[in-house]
């Protein structure tokens, strides 16, 4: 009886070499999913702060051009920071009415601005800022 072995020494080791290489080459990236998802909450928020300003008794196009006008000039990471931080303890639906506030009246809001975001957060927020959180907006600012 002969007997056939597959797996020699030098098959393991190409089999070994070849699963390696092409780990990395089977990897999805990241990014793609992240901007997507960022790019979704962004159209989220400024739908739901158009959705605010019509049911205050602007037309449409009139609170579609105010909430662009506002939102053209932000960072949507930075803005994203402020809806999704656990650090800074303000409800959603204020921000939202914050940020109707800035389109309505067409303030102008920086997002690389400390003392911008000190005024939008506490508009929105129902209590003073501690230390941490006021280390916390600073440290979203000074983010590029």
């Amino acid at each position: 009886m002969i007997r056939i072995t597959f797996f020699t020494k030098n098959t393991l080791l190409v089999i070994l070499l070849a699963s390696t290489a092409a780990n990395p080459l089977l990897a999805l990236p990241l990014k793609k999913h992240t901007i997507v998802k960022k790019n979704q909450q962004n159209s989220n928020i400024s739908q739901k702060i158009q959705t605010i300003l019509i049911n205050k008794g602007l037309d449409k196009e009139v609170a579609l051009s105010k909430v662009n006008k506002l939102l053209k000039s932000c960072n949507a990471d930075k803005l994203n920071y402020l809806y999704n931080s656990s650090d800074l303890s303000i409800p959603t639906e204020n921000l939202n009415d914050a940020l109707m506030k800035y389109a309505l009246y067409e303030k102008s809001l920086d997002f690389n601005s400390y003392d911008s975001l000190i005024g939008l957060i506490q508009s929105a927020s129902l209590s003073r800022l501690n230390n941490e959180e006021l280390k916390y907006v600073r440290q979203i600012a000074s983010q590029s």
